[in-house]
């Protein structure tokens, strides 16, 4: 697993208390977005994130969820 997550053009990063708490106010403002969904658009704000890389289609875009980042389905 771990050379399939090299091999990615992503970077896996720790979370924190503050994206978390992001994460919680991401749930209560957009409804039907999962927890662990909301964690990671968090942590990718909170890292600056130019892109934001998901296979979730049903995803709010980077503007409707107030972050900087661009969000595409692949």
């Amino acid at each position: 697993m771990e050379q399939v997550i090299e091999s990615m053009p992503i970077e896996v990063v720790p979370t924190d208390a503050q994206a978390e708490q992001h994460a919680a106010q991401l749930c209560a403002d957009h409804d039907g977005l999962q927890m662990s969904s909301a964690v990671v658009i968090a942590t990718a704000e909170a890292m600056g994130a130019e892109v934001l890389l998901t296979t979730h289609p049903e995803w709010p875009g980077g503007e409707e969820l107030g972050i900087a980042a661009e969000v595409r389905v692949v």
